[in-house]
């Protein structure tokens, strides 16, 4: 099995851009949503590494910090980080006390040198035994291969009001190991069943095993972590044209689910929810339903019903790869053939752009 024998600090490439942005961009709007109805929010680093890349490149502690603090949000947000490694551990400390002695508003937060399950834990534990709620909270678990989560954290974390979980499902890993003897513990940790093992066994003609292992995981996120919704977004490294990893965001809240969605679609690569690399341009399924077919989904799917644009968005995100602008240019273009209509129909709209506006409040008629 994949161990941990990268040095102190590694190399900061692509690949980690994309997945440090993604987390920037959603932990911004996370807060910003959450601290308008809530005194504070919290944010879990569960491997939280050193602080930094080589070269001094801020590692996710750091951006997290200074994401709270471009919002004018440092004072009510409190991070925790979680290190095991003592090497780490202690750079990390190095490095958010050099943060704090230059930024000296922002909120001092949780460094913790320990495993993350056995830090996270007996905490959800104690809270639920005392019937007590954290609040708000985003989980980044960025584990080295597959081992130290399971999936019983994760359903605890998404058993509290407004958790929410962006975890780094590291493919590669699995895909290399999941099928050893001695790795079986780990596996079952984290799927909590030997359905993937089977069904890695018997593979039909077409399938890939790395559809196989993604989709699994997600199926026991959704049906035993409690996870309502699950974003995938698939991640090459820099120099290989094969998957490295997937992030995934898990919610039971449908605007982080179309928050973060909208943040990964506009980090991904010619049109898809991924990052491929300098070369790879394969052709991606982590949708039910393409870009070209969103027309005759709408038709099939809303067939005889009448929804706001807004309940639609939030219907049918997690099937289609497209996102609100995409969903207005398809369904002006239905209005215009007269194949829906509009309450209150174009010539009630104001124009924008040279064609109807679509505020979310619109109302669209698909017909029986």
């Amino acid at each position: 099995m994949v161990t941990d024998s990268y040095p102190t600090v590694w190399e900061f490439e692509e690949h980690t851009r994309i997945k440090l942005s993604i987390l920037g961009k959603y932990l911004a709007a996370f807060g910003r949503v959450l601290l308008s109805k809530n005194p504070q929010i919290n944010y879990f680093d569960g491997f939280a590494g050193p602080g930094e890349y080589d070269k001094g490149v801020p590692g996710s502690p750091i951006r997290a910090l200074q994401t709270f603090k471009n919002s004018h949000r440092e004072k009510q947000a409190l991070c925790v980080f979680i290190e095991a490694r003592e090497d780490r551990y202690k750079n990390l400390v190095e490095k958010v006390e050099a943060y704090l002695r230059d930024n000296p508003t922002v909120r001092r937060p949780m460094i913790i040198h320990g495993e993350f399950e056995q830090v996270i834990g007996p905490e959800l534990d104690r809270l639920a035994r005392e019937n007590k709620q954290l609040h708000p909270s985003l989980f980044f678990i960025d584990p080295f291969g597959f081992s130290g989560v399971r999936l019983t954290t994760i359903r605890k974390i998404l058993g509290m009001p407004k958790c929410e979980v962006y975890f780094n499902l590291s493919y590669n890993s699995i895909n290399r190991f999941i099928e050893v003897d001695k790795v079986e513990e780990h596996v079952m940790g984290l799927f909590e069943d030997g359905a993937v093992l089977e069904a890695l066994k018997k593979l039909k003609p077409g399938e890939r095993r790395e559809d196989v292992i993604r989709d699994h995981f997600v199926r026991a996120l959704q049906e035993r972590g409690g996870a309502k919704w699950v974003l995938p977004f698939r991640v090459n490294r820099d120099d290989r044209k094969a998957t490295a990893y997937y992030l995934l965001h898990c919610t039971n809240h449908p605007l982080g689910m179309r928050i973060m969605k909208e943040v990964m679609a506009g980090e991904g690569s010619a049109g898809e929810y991924a990052y491929l690399g300098p070369e790879d341009r394969s052709q991606l399924f982590l949708f039910k339903t393409a870009m070209e077919d969103l027309a005759q989904f709408f038709l099939d799917r809303y067939k005889g019903r009448q929804m706001t644009f807004e309940e639609l968005i939030y219907d049918s995100y997690p099937l289609t790869k497209g996102t609100a602008p995409d969903y207005r240019g398809v369904l002006l273009d239905l209005e215009e053939r007269g194949q829906i209509t509009m309450n209150p129909p174009a010539a009630n709209r104001r124009r924008y752009k040279g064609r109807p506006s679509l505020p979310e409040s619109v109302r669209i008629i698909f017909p029986g």
